[in-house]
């Protein structure tokens, strides 16, 4: 699936530069840890809400290039459930 390219962000070329090992401390992809506590976790509905968001937002699935340029092109995975 392709979508209109566009620039990345100041903000979206940083993250982008820090996954490169040109820089000293270089080479990391930009993560995250975040511990959530339930006292009703229903699985089902959080997929079902992901998949929305990323529908909803193409952004969220644009693929970057290796110059460092979204080329339009989305990640449609999320659709099938894997890793959701």
């Amino acid at each position: 699936m392709r979508s209109e390219a566009f620039p990345l962000t100041p903000m979206q070329q940083a993250y982008w530069l820090g996954r490169q090992s040109d820089y000293a401390l270089g080479g990391v992809g930009l993560h995250g840890y975040l511990e959530l506590t339930w006292l009703h976790f229903e699985p089902e509905r959080l997929r079902v809400a992901w998949k929305q968001l990323a529908t909803r937002h193409p952004a969220l699935r644009s693929i970057v290039t290796m110059r460092g340029h979204s080329d339009g092109r989305l990640d449609d995975r999320h659709g099938d459930g894997d890793g959701v």
